[in-house]
């Protein structure tokens, strides 16, 4: 079950002209077919109370045909944003349904701070599952004293500037540190997940906050080419900083589109002072539909 949601990445430009740059609240929210959905409504005004513009041409007709399959993914608020003059902010971003590829996105602020008023470039948008990334031109300003005065605007994609890249596959990975004394570690924690169809590149399982402690659940989040289905992981870290020991419980992966969740049991250390004095493990799979798991391995690499 996908309970982290659908990640996309973001990109915002602004404008390379005097005064481009806003200190408001920024947000956007995403919008794509769905034969299943029931209309969105959001409803979005302008400092001065108008109606949102529509930048690029629609005829009205594919609006309201468009209006009655289209899903949302709600306000997304870009907050860690600078949005300085002639920059690119970019944003990673969790939506709870997959919209890619939109038919729009909306744009806005909240007219906030001492300068809010805003010149928008461009927004990009790239969704890992389906391997779409999006340009969504403005060149508008998102200014009360600018312009048309509008500070939301909706644009649609200039799909010759479409790009199709390798689709990736965004996996859950959950971590379980053992509950025994000293088993948590400071070390830079890595994995590789092996399948039926490939190998991932070397993943760095990195959070904010500290990771690894005894007892704890960590939970992460990567993206990786199309392994298939998989049938070990290998797990080791680099024995840096002062506490570098680790008890490893278990690690569980799930696709973000599948179904099927795979655990891998450890129950041993990785650590050069402790059981067999190795810091890497390569464990078997284990799933409901894997009927004759590997023989196990979580041993050193030999």
């Amino acid at each position: 079950m996908n309970t982290l949601g659908f990640p996309y990445v973001i990109t915002v430009k602004t404008g390379d002209r005097r005064g481009a740059a806003t200190d408001a609240r920024v947000y956007v929210i995403l919008y794509g077919n769905s034969s299943s959905s029931t209309p969105a409504t959001t409803t979005t005004t302008t400092a001065s109370g108008r109606r949102m513009s529509k930048v690029g041409p629609q005829p009205l007709k594919q609006q309201q045909k468009q209006s009655s399959t289209e899903e949302t993914s709600g306000k997304i608020w870009l907050d860690n944003g600078d949005f300085e003059r002639g920059r690119e902010d970019l944003f990673k971003v969790d939506v709870a349904k997959k919209l890619s590829p939109m038919t729009k996105i909306e744009v806005g602020h909240d007219g906030s701070g001492v300068g809010p008023g805003w010149f928008l470039d461009y927004v990009t948008v790239f969704c890992p599952g389906s391997g779409i990334e999006q340009y969504f031109p403005c060149n508008k300003w998102l200014a009360s004293d600018e312009g048309d005065g509008l500070i939301c605007r909706t644009l649609y994609e200039q799909k010759g500037m479409r790009k199709k890249k390798e689709k990736q596959i965004s996996w859950q990975c959950w971590v379980m540190t053992s509950d025994i004394k000293s088993a948590g570690t400071d070390a830079n924690v890595h994995i590789v997940l092996y399948g039926d169809k490939g190998k991932t590149d070397d993943i760095l399982l990195t959070n904010k906050g500290d990771s690894f402690e005894k007892g704890n659940m960590d939970t992460f989040r990567f993206n990786s080419v199309d392994v298939g289905k998989p049938y070990k992981l290998r797990v080791w870290h680099d024995n840096e900083g002062s506490f570098a020991g680790w008890h490893l419980d278990k690690i569980e992966l799930e696709s973000l589109e599948g179904k099927e969740r795979f655990t891998f049991p450890c129950d041993r250390w990785l650590a050069e002072d402790e059981d067999d004095k190795e810091i890497v493990r390569e464990i078997p799979a284990e799933a409901p539909s894997i009927k004759k798991p590997l023989p196990g391995e979580s041993a050193g690499m030999g």
